[in-house]
């Protein structure tokens, strides 16, 4: 099912992730964030943009079931043009010429939580809401393009922090590292977001 994009208030179109119930990352997720976005362009591009996702996460990162097997495979080719996908995602995503937001619904783990750092803002429902850039500590390189995006969101040393060490914030911890902009009380997270 294609992501739900809601126009509000005439400017702010609200985007809605749902490729799975926890919006992990696959190339199913990639095609629809690149099919939402080219309906933004063409149908909305005089709006600001709220990304948000369902249930319980944002976005968990990664889908293992299919890049554990990927990976292993140890393909070169396969994992270059695997990359070239992941990074062009990403970077559709950072470099929209409309203002962004990540009204980050729930947990936001490793790639989850670089697609929240993409947005230009990023405001968190309040609750116990996890935050997490594990990547490194389970083996999977975080690349270059990826550390700028996140360095550029946080600054270089909460960056440092959650790359190397990979620990999971909660809410608390990731507003005073900078990782959230703002919180929302409960039901009133894409309003304010969209404010």
């Amino acid at each position: 099912m294609p992501w739900m994009i809601e126009r509000k208030h005439d400017y702010v179109a609200v985007v809605t992730m749902n490729t799975n119930k926890v919006n992990a990352q696959n190339p199913a997720f990639f095609d629809d964030l690149h099919a939402a976005f080219d309906r933004l362009e063409a149908e909305f591009n005089d709006c600001a943009i709220v990304l948000t996702g369902i249930g319980a996460a944002f976005s968990a990162g990664l889908d293992f079931d299919y890049h554990f097997p990927l990976f292993a495979r140890q393909s070169v080719k396969e994992i270059d043009a695997w990359f070239d996908a992941y990074r062009a995602t990403n970077l559709r995503l950072f470099t929209y010429n409309r203002p962004t937001v990540a009204a980050i619904n729930g947990h936001a783990y490793a790639g989850g939580l670089i697609t929240a750092f993409g947005c230009d803002h990023r405001i968190a429902a309040e609750g116990a809401l996890q935050f997490a850039l594990n990547e490194v500590p389970i083996g999977i390189p975080m690349p270059a393009v990826y550390c700028e995006i996140i360095k550029h969101a946080i600054g270089p040393r909460a960056a440092n922090e959650l790359t190397l060490f990979g620990q999971v914030y909660d809410l608390a911890a990731a507003a005073k590292m900078g990782v959230i902009d703002k919180t929302a009380v409960p039901g009133r997270l894409l309003d304010d977001a969209v404010a």
